[in-house]
């Protein structure tokens, strides 16, 4: 118990390490972005200042959400509250989504006026320095969410990457665009990356539902399977009715486990446990609860 507690110490000191990062990156990013804008006056600039714009309001409800998603579990959620993680995942879509009709709209109006794009030695390397940022912190981030199981910040950092691979591809949108003097062209990839947002918003979304709602048989649930048919012999004699749920990172199992006829009830005990361990095990980052039964019973 002590070693989990220490874990559990561990991994929250993670996660609110990676949640600030997250916060800290986006300004830094929306300050630099907004900089080489004014420079450039490119709305393809501009959409991609949209993204980490939304992402910081994202990373305000992301911090808030993980706060309250690693508290203890109590009597009014036994399972605890890893589910609102995905809250954060579902916040970062939907901002992300709302904010593409901007984007739209400034499209439409810099293809009707024709502002000119021009980039400059400052503007490169104030928008290169907001590529490098999100590189490097949303790797990190990603990482980290994989290592720990959070959601959240996982998708963090798959959003981060993902701005950083636009943001590159605006970098040599500007390049060519100084020298061709093309104003439609500006509008025309900004609304090429309106869509790339609204698709990945569209994506968050998903992951958000999936994991808000129960999904039945989720990756996890061969895993206790094969843990449960190599623990049958003499004593467990079968298993049925195993159930596997995710809830922010987490997976929960749960099975029936059958007996030999004559089976103490201490000795049944003892190898609940043991299935129990083995589930747990085989999955990582799980809570089985294995329910007692005869053979006779089914």
């Amino acid at each position: 118990m002590a070693a989990q507690q220490v874990a559990q110490a561990s991994e929250d000191q993670v996660w609110r390490r990676g949640a600030w990062l997250g916060l800290a990156t986006a300004a830094a990013v929306v300050a630099l972005r907004l900089v080489a804008w004014f420079l450039t006056h490119s709305l393809a600039v501009l959409a991609d200042t949209v993204d980490p714009l939304l992402n910081l309001a994202a990373a305000t409800v992301t911090l808030f959400v993980l706060h309250s998603a690693r508290r203890p579990a109590d009597d009014v959620h036994p399972f605890g509250y890893r589910a609102l993680e995905h809250v954060a995942v579902g916040a970062q879509g939907a901002l992300a989504l709302a904010g593409a009709g901007v984007v739209a709209w400034a499209a439409v109006h810099q293809w009707q006026a024709a502002v000119p794009v021009r980039l400059t030695v400052t503007a490169g390397v104030v928008f290169v320095a907001s590529i490098a940022l999100n590189a490097i912190v949303g790797r990190w981030q990603l990482l980290t969410g994989r290592r720990i199981g959070s959601p959240a910040l996982r998708a963090a950092g798959r959003h981060a990457q993902l701005d950083a691979a636009v943001g590159l591809a605006v970098l040599v949108h500007l390049f060519v665009n100084s020298y061709q003097h093309h104003p439609w062209l500006d509008a025309g990839l900004g609304l090429v990356i309106l869509g790339w947002v609204a698709v990945h918003a569209l994506r968050l979304l998903r992951v958000a539902a999936s994991g808000l709602i129960e999904t039945a048989r989720p990756v996890a649930y061969p895993r206790a399977e094969a843990a449960l048919e190599a623990l049958l012999d003499d004593e467990i004699v079968g298993f049925h009715d195993l159930r596997c749920r995710d809830s922010g990172g987490y997976t929960y199992a749960d099975f029936h486990i059958q007996f030999a006829p004559g089976t103490t009830l201490e000795r049944a005990h003892e190898l609940t446990t043991t299935a129990e361990l083995a589930v747990q095990q085989a999955i990582g980052r799980c809570d089985a609860i294995g329910h007692l039964e005869t053979a006779a019973e089914v």
